[in-house]
């Protein structure tokens, strides 16, 4: 199977358990034979060190210090489009936030905030304490 297509490994391994994820939903609800689910919990996944050849090289960028300095000071903080771009920029340099959890923030009040961080509702609905800097606030005051 793995050979057939070109997609990558982490691709193959959450279809290969999606399928078994439904294939165990599917026997519990008698749609398909205790067997049947078994057999596809059976199925081998692929190991991604074998098909290193598949792994995009660029899925993960390591941006320095010195560019992400140059990205926050991209913004026209004078204007009322740039300063909220600017925070949010620091924010993302100067915090664990994925891209994601950043952009469903609605407010953030470094009162209620524990000391050095703040509460994020993340990734699948989990709460996560996130640590952030006090640069984005000294921007926007």
């Amino acid at each position: 199977m793995a050979q057939a297509t070109k997609l990558s490994p982490r691709t193959i391994n959450r279809r290969l358990a999606a399928v078994c994820r439904l294939m165990r939903e599917a026997a519990s609800q008698g749609y398909a034979t205790s067997e049947a689910a078994a057999a596809f919990k059976q199925v081998p996944g692929v190991r991604p060190r074998a098909m290193r050849d598949r792994v995009k090289p660029h899925a993960r960028v390591r941006i320095a210090p010195a560019e992400m300095r140059q990205l926050c000071d991209r913004p026209d903080r004078t204007t009322p489009i740039g300063l909220p771009d600017a925070a949010l920029l620091l924010t993302l340099a100067s915090s664990v936030l994925r891209v994601a959890e950043a952009a469903t923030l609605t407010s953030f009040s470094p009162e209620a905030a524990a000391p050095g961080g703040a509460t994020v509702n993340g990734a699948m609905g989990r709460i996560t304490k996130a640590a952030q800097h006090r640069a984005p606030l000294l921007l926007i005051q």
